[in-house]
């Protein structure tokens, strides 16, 4: 993770195209969840987008190795963390890769190529605009659908509560929440 940080964007590339696989067939992805999230919500992680990439990896591996349990508890137990992120924009950005890449659901898997985009583009999510609005709310949404413990559900609505001001995106998310729960 030092090289990737440390490397240049051509060179972080090509690192980061490898690092999930090398992971992968040394450790059980179970031992570098943690070490992946550190690295993709550090605030001076100079490749965010390139980290998302090997995020989405790992937890995808985690998934084949019957360990979505264990990856649900990571995303809860970290999202204090990322709710605490500044600027917001970025926050949400982050949330919103974090919740796409431990979805088993395939059309939502399918927008992180475009959450990507955006970020190695240049075009950093503008947490105002309607659609970065609506792809969080829609991700947390999904995440928090797949919960299936009440403790789970209530501490993932606490954490939301506990950051969301009147018009920030995490109101939004929990508005979208108690609207998914009225339905």
């Amino acid at each position: 993770f030092d090289c990737v940080r440390r490397a240049g964007p051509p060179e972080a590339e090509l690192l980061s195209e490898i690092l999930p696989q090398v992971l992968i067939d040394f450790f059980p992805a179970s031992d570098v969840v943690n070490r992946v999230i550190s690295e993709f919500i550090s605030p001076g992680q100079p490749h965010p987008a390139l980290l998302a990439g090997v995020l989405r990896q790992i937890f995808r591996a985690a998934v084949a190795q019957d360990q979505q349990g264990m990856l649900t508890e990571w995303v809860l137990v970290s999202l204090p963390n990322f709710t605490r992120r500044a600027p917001l924009s970025h926050s949400i950005w982050c949330l919103s890769c974090f919740f796409i890449a431990a979805s088993p659901n395939p059309s939502l898997q399918a927008m992180f190529p475009h959450l990507l985009y955006r970020s190695s583009s240049g075009q950093t999510l503008n947490c105002t605009a309607h659609e970065d609005r609506r792809l969080f709310c829609l991700a947390g949404a999904d995440f928090f659908i797949g919960l299936t413990d009440a403790k789970q559900r209530a501490k993932f609505i606490q954490t939301f509560e506990s950051a969301a001001e009147p018009g920030n995106p995490y109101s939004d998310l929990l508005a979208t929440l108690e609207h998914k729960q009225e339905t």
